[in-house]
This record gives C-alpha cells, sequence and structure tokens, in this order.
C-alpha cells in the first residue's frame, strides 16, 4: 500500500481524515494518517496539539514528517483564513481570484523543502467552506431544518463554497455560528460531513476536489 501522511490544523480535520478520507482511499490500496499540528512539545508530559504554532514549528513538523523514507507523499490539511503572518505570502495582486491565490500560497510553501513528495493543500477559505456543499445537512445535524434555506442563501450568493470569503465576520464558520450559535466544530462539522459525503464535496468545491485527485494520483 501507498503510504500518506497529512499535517491537519486540529482535532476536526483529524477526525475529517480518520472518517472520511482513510475509507475511501484504503479501497484503492493507499493507507492514510493524520497527524495533528503539535503547539508546543514537553519533555515531560502530553505535548499541546491543534490550532496553529509559530511558522518556524510548523516547518519543522513537516521536516519531521518527511524523515520518513516509507512516505510516498506528505502533505497538509490547513485553513487558508487565519495564518500565521510568517507564512509565505501569497502573490499580493488584489486581483487574483481566491483560487489562484491559495494555488501561489501552497507553491510558495512548497518552495521551502526541497522533497518532491511534499505538497500542501490550503482549504479555501477554512474547513466549514466543504459544508456549504449540501447546507441543508448543517440544518439537520443541528435539528434546525427550518434554517436551512438561510445557508442556501448564502451559498448561492457565491460560485463555489470555497469562494465564500475569509473576512472575520463573514468566514464560512462565522455564517454558521450566525445561524446556529449552537455550532460546533468538532461534533457538527464532522456529523454533516459525513451526511454530506466526499463525492458531493468534490463535485461542489474544485480545488478540494484537486487536492484529493493528487493523493489518488500517488
Amino acid at each position: 500500500m501507498s503510504k500518506i501522511l497529512i499535517s491537519v490544523e486540529g482535532q476536526t480535520e483529524e477526525k475529517f481524515v480518520k472518517e472520511l478520507l482513510v475509507p475511501h482511499f484504503e479501497r484503492l490500496g493507499i493507507f492514510i494518517t493524520p497527524k495533528v499540528l503539535m503547539t508546543k512539545r514537553v519533555r515531560s508530559g502530553p505535548n499541546f496539539k491543534g490550532g496553529f504554532p509559530n511558522y518556524e514549528n510548523i516547518k519543522r513538523e513537516i521536516q519531521i514528517l518527511l524523515r520518513d523514507s516509507s512516505a510516498k507523499i506528505v502533505t497538509t490539511m490547513y485553513d487558508f483564513y487565519g495564518l500565521p503572518k510568517e507564512f509565505p505570502k501569497e502573490d499580493s495582486n488584489k486581483n487574483l481570484t481566491s483560487i489562484q491565490k491559495v494555488e501561489t500560497l501552497e507553491q510558495n510553501f512548497k518552495a521551502e523543502f526541497n522533497d518532491s513528495r511534499f505538497f500542501p493543500y490550503f482549504a479555501l477559505h477554512e474547513f466549514e467552506a466543504l459544508l456549504f456543499s449540501e447546507p441543508e445537512n448543517i440544518a439537520s445535524v443541528l435539528n434546525e431544518k427550518n434554517k436551512a434555506k438561510e445557508l442556501e442563501k448564502v451559498k448561492n450568493k457565491f460560485s463555489t463554497p470555497e469562494e465564500i470569503n475569509e473576512n472575520p465576520n463573514t468566514a464560512p464558520s462565522k455564517r454558521i455560528e450566525k445561524i446556529f450559535p449552537a455550532y460546533q466544530k468538532p461534533t457538527h462539522g464532522i456529523l454533516a460531513s459525513k451526511e454530506i459525503g466526499l463525492k458531493k464535496m468534490m463535485e461542489e468545491c474544485p480545488h478540494f476536489c484537486s487536492w484529493v485527485n493528487k493523493l489518488k494520483e500517488s
């Protein structure tokens, strides 16, 4: 079996990989293991996991994964929204589309490592964008189906869920929380993801689809 290591931002992304990607890829003979970013390593006691540490620590985590010579691919699943400022900047050209910006960032981040096995993926603009692939499932898992149309209105303003912008007040997660104050990413985010399914997310989110297909080609 081919082996892929995915550096993930937090526990929700770890669950997403384990519950949606792993079963799908196992059928293809590809073994995937998610690794949650360490925000702090300590000599005694458990390390701290989840969220973004500083940029140098992120690079160190990637380098550790690349030391595994049995891994055919090392990749990432980080949110484009809210990255540490030290990350290689995407092109400053304001006329670029969101997908052009994130692809430039991915290329610049890849260039930080001299290893052809590494290619990063940043979710546009964050994990919750994937949930807008089929908004009614968000409403369903929160037992408020009557609010599904409010999410559909948000989705219909954009060409794809990945275009839902990264403003602190209008990022996908903020839009969900505004309609559903009880929304909890680790619980409801994963439940909705499983209801939506990988196929639908790939149909609706081209950047995510491209990443999944690259993993398949490994």
